[in-house]
């Protein structure tokens, strides 16, 4: 299952050493490579009640149902064509 790394952009710490969401830099969400990152303008907090984040992840989840059923499809068709059970 794809992942993605929602990154919040704004909170701005002064302390944290770089551009940050008020807890973490924004250079650590962004640090993995083999995920998608999409930046939202809130802080850490603000994520968890943003419209925005949840039309993200709804969408995230909508992709990923969509590729299990492609793929039950798929493992059917196998089936049928190899006579099993």
């Amino acid at each position: 299952m794809p992942w993605t790394q929602v990154v919040s952009t704004t909170g701005q710490v002064p302390y944290h050493g770089g551009p940050n969401d008020g807890v973490v830099t924004i250079e650590s969400m962004k640090s993995r490579s083999d995920m998608a990152h999409v930046e939202v303008p809130h802080t850490h907090y603000e994520t968890v009640c943003s419209d925005t984040v949840a039309d993200i992840l709804i969408e995230k989840y909508k992709d990923c149902n969509v590729k299990y059923q492609q793929q039950q499809k798929l493992i059917n068709k196998l089936l049928v064509l190899y006579q099993i059970p």
